[in-house]
């Protein structure tokens, strides 16, 4: 499912509890391009649904299948011009 389905989803969740939710969309289904699989949602659309999430009250947004470091770095800057506040991945190792 893509973006869309996940502002569903998050809706519906939040409908049945106020603990905190997660929503890891992937890139939209996938589809035969040239005999190759490609995800259709771009960074940019789905970035633009951020803030349906965190309305919703997702507190941890992330991406699945077909979605690129762009994507990430995309919907990372939504939640900062949110307001929200957005806390960096780290590794074991520490920050990265």
């Amino acid at each position: 499912q893509g973006m869309d389905a996940m502002v569903e989803v998050a809706l519906a969740f939040r409908a049945a509890t106020a603990r905190p939710l997660a929503i890891q969309a992937n890139a939209g289904l996938p589809e035969s391009r040239g005999g190759a699989l490609a995800y259709p949602e771009t960074p940019e659309f789905m970035a633009a649904r951020v803030p349906e999430l965190l309305a919703a009250g997702v507190a941890i947004v992330g991406g699945c299948c077909g979605t690129t470091p762009d994507h990430i770095r995309a919907m990372r800057k939504a939640v900062a011009a949110s307001g929200a506040r957005a806390h960096a991945a780290e590794s074991p190792r520490g920050p990265s």
